[in-house]
């Protein structure tokens, strides 16, 4: 007792899609050069894939930068993205949702097999994100 395990893997359930991205950028002055970009796709997770430990629930993308022509050679660039929050909930086949199970031990003939079984318990992963990006470029 207390050195048995269990192999849990980590089932995405991830469906293929098809995402939409639009980029632009402006120069208005040679030093500078404004960014903007926007992107959307589905998000893959389906019910029976939500996973706590992998949060990528996320469906837009909106950002917005800034580049800098600092000398002849070196560039400052910086940029916001940000990602509005989406939430899914997990359905009663989700990983998350069964109890472990014990497999039978091939040592012992008479042992019990028994089978993962449903907890009741409902997840939901909620994300949100903001982040900045800052970069220097040398060109040699």
């Amino acid at each position: 007792p207390g050195y048995e395990s269990f192999d849990m893997p980590f089932q995405m359930n991830w469906e293929d899609q098809i995402v939409l991205a639009f980029g632009a950028q402006y120069q208005p002055i040679d030093m500078l050069t404004v960014r903007t970009g926007i992107n959307y796709g589905s998000s893959p997770v389906q019910p029976d894939g939500v996973n706590t430990l992998f949060p990528a629930v996320t469906e837009l993308h909106m950002t917005l930068g800034v580049g800098i022509k600092a000398l002849e050679n070196l560039n400052l660039d910086a940029a916001m993205e940000y990602v509005p929050g989406n939430t899914v909930t997990s359905n009663d086949q989700n990983q998350m949702a069964f109890s472990p199970a014990n497999p039978m031990d091939p040592r012992d003939p008479d042992a019990e097999q028994t089978y993962p079984t449903p907890n009741g318990y409902q997840t939901e992963v909620m994300m949100e994100q903001i982040a900045i990006h800052m970069g220097l470029n040398y060109f040699f």
